[in-house]
């Protein structure tokens, strides 16, 4: 009897935890396709589409972004001419 017990709370304890392991995981999944969409939206933004759902301000952050990058690039190609 006392194994019988012992056996039947070990296997609720079980699934319990698999329902928790599950239930976290579906969270991070959820997390991790947000930040991935949030990504290809930045992505397509530095690529000069869909831009027409930005603000003038994010516009502008934008547009200094870029300008950093360039002035990054001109100067690392002018240290290898």
């Amino acid at each position: 009897m006392e194994r019988y017990k012992k056996a039947s709370s070990d296997s609720s304890s079980t699934a319990s935890v698999t329902e928790i392991n599950a239930q976290y995981y579906q969270q991070e999944s959820a997390k991790l396709r947000q930040q991935i969409q949030m990504l290809q939206n930045s992505n397509r933004h530095l690529m000069g589409d869909s831009l027409s759902a930005l603000s003038v301000k994010e516009l502008k952050q934008l547009e200094n972004r870029l300008e950093r990058g360039i002035t990054r690039i001109r100067s690392k190609k002018a240290t290898l001419i």
